[in-house]
Parts: structure tokens; C-alpha cells; sequence
């Protein structure tokens, strides 16, 4: 009995789809996807390299994770010089 309710269920969301869309073509739509996609330019962050030494954001970036390291240390009451793994 499951086993066939869930086969109609899956049934009727197939033809429900079919209705939805009628003609309509998934290749075409695929293929303007992809020819969209090929025109865009890549999405690093490549172009800002230069400003980023300019302003020294690893430097910023390294001492800010050196900061929150010893604050959550601290809240945890480990000391400064304390190993990180117990041996």
C-alpha cells in the first residue's frame, strides 16, 4: 500500500511538471547557461592583490588571529607559554 501511494505521489509531481513547462526545452536552456557562464570573467580577487599589500592586510589579518588566540587562551585559563597539546 505504501509503496504504491508514494509511486503515485512521485506520478503526479512528474506529470505536474510536465504541465508546468510545457515545451519546454532543457537543452536550449542549458546551452544559454553555459554561454552565459563562459563570458564571465573569473571571480578572485586576484585585482586587488596590489591594494591588499598596499594597506598590509596580512598583517592586519595575522595579528588580529593572534589577538582572539589569546583572548580565548585567556578565557580558558590557559598560560601565555603554555604548550598547545599536553604531552
Amino acid at each position: 500500500m505504501v509503496k504504491l501511494l508514494t509511486a503515485l505521489v512521485g506520478s503526479a509531481l512528474l506529470v505536474e511538471q510536465a504541465w508546468a513547462h510545457p515545451g519546454h526545452d532543457l537543452a536550449k536552456e542549458l546551452k544559454a547557461r553555459n554561454d552565459y557562464l563562459d563570458t564571465l570573467e573569473s571571480r578572485d580577487l586576484t585585482h586587488c592583490a596590489k591594494h591588499f599589500e598596499k594597506i598590509n592586510l596580512q598583517q592586519k589579518i595575522a595579528v588580529r588571529r593572534v589577538q582572539i588566540a589569546a583572548k580565548l587562551r585567556e578565557e580558558r585559563g590557559f598560560a601565555d607559554g603554555m604548550p598547545h597539546l599536553a604531552i
